[in-house]
């Protein structure tokens, strides 16, 4: 088991792109973290109390890693010097609540397009040409803008408050689109970036 565990980890750390995600389980009657880092062909599951950067850096995969790592959006994952790619599956799942929920169309309408522009890399073999990848992000960038105005900021309360004033659900799914967009659509220009399902074995989140 030591031995696999090891080997397991070393292709993970070889691997050019590699998924990461974590989620709550019960050990004992107490809270734990199961951490999960998998590619197509290797999963690597670690148990832990503490949840944050300190419990996934004793994991001993993600601080070698330096390809590109997917996760969904997580602070602690950014603290890893590796190129990002945000996980589509997560935001495909947000901007379905988004419509069904709070009846946002333009996450209705961006769902559709993520899942065109998926049809479209795989039609082009996993990658699209620099023109056409252009094209969708300009597409892209146009919904955002109606989006911007169907989902706006929240206002400024008049009273001074310290921290930053308490956004939607759906407006934070937004900025995070808006704030991301290279790591949202790293999919369509690089071919080991899956669009719509994250590689490991077990729902997280």
């Amino acid at each position: 088991m030591a031995e696999f565990e090891t080997i397991s980890k070393e292709h993970l750390v070889a691997s050019p792109c590699i998924h990461a995600d974590e989620t709550g389980i019960n050990i004992n009657g107490k809270r734990h973290w199961l951490h999960g880092t998998s590619n197509d062909q290797w999963t690597h599951f670690f148990p832990q109390a503490k949840r944050g950067t300190e419990a996934m850096n004793d994991s001993g995969i993600l601080p070698r890693y330096h390809g590109i790592l997917c996760h969904d959006h997580w602070k602690p994952y950014y603290k890893y010097d590796c190129t990002h790619s945000l996980c589509n599956a997560h935001h495909i799942r947000e901007l379905t609540r988004a419509w069904e929920q709070d009846k946002q169309a333009w996450a209705h309408e961006m769902k559709q397009l993520l899942e065109k522009m998926n049809i479209a890399v795989n039609d082009a073999d996993g990658i699209l040409p620099h023109k056409e990848a252009e094209t969708w992000k300009g597409q892209y960038r146009e919904l955002l803008g109606k989006a911007e105005i169907e989902c706006p900021p929240p206002d400024k309360p008049k009273a001074v408050k310290r921290g930053r004033t308490k956004r939607s659900k759906a407006r934070n799914l937004l900025e995070r689109l808006i704030d991301f967009e290279e790591d949202v659509l790293r999919f369509m220009t690089n071919s080991c970036v899956p669009l719509p399902i994250m590689r490991l074995k077990i729902r997280f989140g």
